[in-house]
């Protein structure tokens, strides 16, 4: 059994770092300049409105203390590496999303420690997480992969066209053998989940689909950029500092459930988005006069 939980922990880590370089391999770094209304909304919904939202669910369906450390710690570790691709598959703004990505990644060695102390003491929760150890999750995972890719972008532009669809492509391989891992790891558990429990991580996932809808402002390119980083947080981040509060609870399985809701609720908004956008008449061309 251990082999295979290191085979899919490599699995895991490859698939995300070769996700992550297909992105920076896409892009360049000019794509990093957002307006500002949208960047500054994106971000307080996603480091300060996701959070609030997670104490007021956990407080109001009165969720156990692991769920409600499960919770809190997810809505704080924004960044999920796969923002990017999902939001460009479902026709967002791809740009959008990788700045988020970065905003999000760099802020997290200190904003995660300053939530979980504050959190830690209005629960109680008698935990801390060091900038240092979130760091070490952010750089070699996120910024690392995006880094290089934007440079091999850059300098070798070419290469950079080639190499893309074999990195899709081993991607679409480790979601093949993780996906359904997940669903037996996380499917155990929301079985089992209490009602409110389950009912207050389904609030926290459509009130935040709905808030970073809210702060995409008008164009629909961008509410579905933010909708899906305000809901999507980094696994990574969450189980380092999930496993530092309660390290004698199985983290990977409660974790591996929330996962799927958000990914689900996720992937049904882009889809339906997706929808609409084909489903909208198209724009009537100007006729020339004779």
């Amino acid at each position: 059994m251990s082999i295979v939980k290191g085979v899919v922990v490599f699995l895991v880590h490859a698939g995300i770092f070769g996700l992550l370089l297909a992105a920076g391999l896409r892009s360049k770094i000019r794509d990093l300049a957002q307006p500002g209304g949208v960047l500054v909304r994106a971000l307080l919904v996603i480091e300060v409105a996701v959070p609030l939202v997670a104490m007021l669910a956990v407080a109001l369906f009165r969720v156990p203390e692991a769920g409600t450390a499960l919770f809190l710690i997810a809505a704080v570790c924004p960044g999920a590496p796969f923002i990017v691709r999902t939001t460009e598959k479902g026709g967002g703004r791809a740009s959008l999303a990788l700045t988020l990505l970065v905003i999000t990644s760099l802020a997290a060695p200190l904003a995660i420690p300053i939530w979980i102390w504050l959190m830690g003491r209005f629960y109680g929760f008698g935990a801390s997480i060091a900038p240092l150890a979130v760091a070490k999750v952010v750089l070699p995972s996120v910024i690392v992969p995006l880094a290089l890719g934007m440079l091999g972008r850059r300098f070798v532009p070419r290469l950079a066209d080639r190499v893309v669809p074999w990195l899709d492509r081993f991607f679409k391989v480790v979601l093949v053998v993780v996906v359904p891992l997940l669903l037996v790891l996380g499917g155990r558990v929301l079985f089992h989940t209490r009602p409110a429990t389950f009912a207050a991580a389904l609030v926290i996932v459509l009130v935040s689909t709905a808030l970073g809808a809210w702060a995409g402002g008008p164009a629909a390119e961008d509410r579905v950029a933010v909708s899906v980083a305000a809901v999507n947080g980094n696994p990574a981040l969450a189980m380092l500092v999930f496993t530092a509060v309660f390290p004698d609870l199985r983290a990977a399985a409660m974790l591996s459930a929330y996962i799927i809701l958000r990914a689900v609720v996720s992937l049904l908004y882009v889809r339906l988005f997706t929808r609409r956008r084909r489903d909208a008449p198209a724009p009537r061309e100007a006729r020339g006069t004779a």
